[in-house]
Formats: structure tokens, sequence, C-alpha cells
């Protein structure tokens, strides 16, 4: 009996130092499990993050994408300008040519005005001495038909 109670005493022990292993294997696994969930609440909080930071940084993408159109449609605005203005250089430089044109040819028309009215001048010079001539001959003429008048009235 008393082997009996020995064994059960030892089978007890045994089983009682079982029980407190396994005590404290439930407590290890529930700090670990206490330390998983942690970890993962952690990670969550990680990923919730990362995913608010993956959201901003796509709406900076689609403004950056929109202001990049904007920025294009400026670009082209500006590069159709620059034709116009090419456009009106060229026309404006077309313009001094014939400014310069005009202007060379107007000194020319001047020069022969000029020239016109030095001629005109002279003839008019030309024409009063002529005028002159011609009372001087007509006075002339006057007498001679008097002197003739008056030598047939004589004979």
């Amino acid at each position: 009996l008393q082997d009996k109670v020995s064994t059960l005493q030892e089978e007890l022990a045994s089983a009682k130092e079982h029980a407190a292993n396994a005590e404290e294997g439930r407590c290890v696994a529930e700090q670990l499990l206490i330390g998983k969930q942690s970890e993962m609440h952690e990670l969550e909080s990680d990923y919730r993050l990362k995913e608010a930071e993956l959201d901003e940084v796509t709406a900076t993408v689609e403004r950056t994408k929109s202001e990049k159109n904007e920025m294009e449609a400026r670009l082209a605005d500006l590069q159709g300008m620059e034709e116009k203005l090419v456009a009106t250089e060229a026309a404006v430089e077309e313009g001094k040519v014939t400014i310069r044109t005009l202007e060379t040819r107007n000194g020319e028309v001047e020069s022969e005005l000029e020239m016109a009215r030095t001629d005109l001048a002279a003839s008019e010079e030309s024409n009063s001495a002529l005028r002159a001539a011609n009372v001087e001959l007509e006075k002339t003429n006057e007498a001679n038909r008097l002197s003739i008048e008056n030598g047939e009235a004589e004979k």
C-alpha cells in the first residue's frame, strides 16, 4: 500500500509539475499571443498609414498630371503666340522695306518735282521774255503798219 501511495504521490508530484509547466507554457503562450496581437495591431496601423500615404501620393500624382496637362496647353498657346509673333515680325519687316522703298521713291519724286519747278520757272522766264519781245514786235508791227499807211497815203 505504501508503494502505491508513494507511486501515487510521485505521479501527483509529476502531474503537479506538468500542470505547473503547462501553466507556465500557457502564460508564455499568452504573452506570445499578446505580443503577436500587438505586433499585428502595429502592422495594421502601419498598413493604414502606408495606405493613407499612397492615397496622398496618388492624389499628388493626379494633381501633377492635371498641372502637366495645363502646362502643355499653355505651352501650345505660347507656341501659337510665338508663331503669330514671328509672322507679325516678318510683316513688320516687310512694312519697313515698303516704307524705305516709298521713302526712296518719294525722294525721287521730290527731285523730279524740284526739276519740274526749275523747268517751270525757266519756262516762265522764257515766256515772260517772249511776251516782252512779242510786245516789242507788236509795237514795231504797229509802227511799220502806220509807216506803210502813211507811205501809201503820200503816194
